[in-house]
C-alpha cells in the first residue's frame, strides 16, 4: 500500500497559517503586556502623588521642602526642585527622598519637579501648583507623564517662608469665613469649614507682634484673643502682692492688689500687638519675653 505525504504546497500552506496565527498571538500578547504594565505604571504614579499629598498636607513638611525657594508670580515657567522628601520633626532632617529628578526609571524617579505659581491671592499669598513629569518608559521620545498638586505658598522678601497643600476651592473660602465669623480666631468644636490650621500664632520682638504678608486679622479680633506673650519658665514675678481693705455694703471685703507683668493691646488697623512690660521689670527681664499675635492663614 502506498502512503501518501504532504505535498510541498501543503506544507508551505500550513507553515504560513501557523505563522500568522503566531504572529497575532505575538501581536495581542505584547498590547496585554503594555496595557498591563500602563496601569502599574499609572498605580505606581498615583501612589507617589497620594504620598505627595499626605507628607505636604502637614504644614511644616511642605515649609520644609520649600523653605527661601525663590518665588513670584513672574515665574510663569516654574521654579524647578531636585527633590520632595520626608524629614523628622525632631531634628529637622531629611528622612527619605518620594521623588527626586534623576534619568532612572524606578517609581521615585522623576524627569521634572516644578513649583509653578498661579495667581496672587492676597500680598505675601500664592496659589501655585507642583507639577512632577514622570517617564512613561524606557523612550526617551514618549511624552512624560504629568501630574500636580495645588499648593498655597505664603512669600516674604521673594523667598517661601510657609507653604500648605490646597485641598479645595472652599479651604480659601473657610479661611475668610473664619475670619468674618471667629471672634476669636479658634475654630468651633465640629466645624468642617473652620479647622484650628487657620489660626496660627506669629512670634514678633519682645514689645509687639504683627500678622505678616499673606496672614488675616479676623474681624472680631481683640487683646485677649488675639494677644499674648512667651516668658521664659525661670520667670518670677516678685511684684509684692497684698490685700487692700473694700468696704462695701455691711463689712468689709480683702482684695488682693497686683499687676499684670505685661499689658497686651491690639491695634487693628496695623494687625499689630503690642506688648508693654510693668515699669518695675528690668531691660533683662523684658528682653526675654516674646510678643506674638494669633491671625488666619487660608
Amino acid at each position: 500500500m502506498k502512503v501518501r505525504g504532504f505535498s510541498l504546497v501543503e506544507m508551505l500552506i500550513s507553515v504560513a497559517v501557523i505563522s500568522c496565527l503566531v504572529l497575532v498571538l505575538t501581536f495581542f500578547s505584547q498590547n496585554a503586556f503594555r496595557i498591563f504594565a500602563n496601569m502599574e505604571k499609572t498605580k505606581s504614579i498615583a501612589e507617589v502623588m497620594e504620598q505627595l499629598r499626605f507628607t505636604l498636607a502637614v504644614g511644616e513638611q511642605c515649609s520644609l521642602n520649600f523653605k527661601d525657594l525663590p518665588l513670584s508670580v513672574a515665574d510663569t515657567a516654574g521654579v524647578p526642585l531636585q527633590s520632595i522628601s520626608t524629614f523628622d520633626n525632631n531634628t529637622k532632617l531629611k528622612n527619605s527622598d518620594i521623588v527626586v529628578v534623576s534619568a532612572g526609571s524606578n517609581l521615585t524617579s522623576a524627569q521634572s519637579i516644578l513649583l509653578i505659581p498661579q495667581s496672587q491671592l492676597n500680598i505675601g499669598l500664592i496659589s501655585a501648583n507642583l507639577q512632577v513629569a514622570f517617564q512613561a518608559g524606557n523612550n526617551a521620545n514618549v511624552p512624560a507623564i504629568l501630574r500636580s498638586l495645588p499648593i498655597l505658598v505664603r512669600v516674604q522678601g521673594g523667598k517661601v517662608q510657609e507653604c500648605w497643600v490646597k485641598r479645595d476651592s472652599s479651604h480659601v473660602a473657610g479661611g475668610l469665613l473664619c475670619q468674618a465669623l471667629t471672634a476669636q480666631a479658634l475654630n468651633s468644636v465640629g466645624s468642617t469649614q473652620c479647622e484650628l490650621r487657620n489660626g496660627r500664632w506669629f512670634i514678633g520682638t519682645s514689645t509687639q507682634a504683627s500678622c505678616p504678608a499673606g496672614a488675616l486679622l479676623p474681624a472680631q479680633a481683640n487683646s485677649d484673643a488675639n494677644c499674648a506673650v512667651d516668658m521664659p519658665s525661670s520667670f518670677v514675678d516678685t511684684f509684692p502682692k497684698s490685700n487692700i481693705s473694700v468696704v462695701s455694703g455691711g463689712g468689709t471685703d480683702q482684695w488682693p492688689m497686683a499687676r499684670s507683668p505685661v499689658l497686651l493691646s491690639l491695634d487693628a488697623p496695623s494687625s499689630t500687638c503690642y506688648c508693654d512690660a510693668a515699669a518695675d521689670l528690668s531691660s533683662a527681664v523684658r528682653a526675654t519675653f516674646a510678643c506674638k499675635i494669633l491671625c488666619l492663614v487660608p
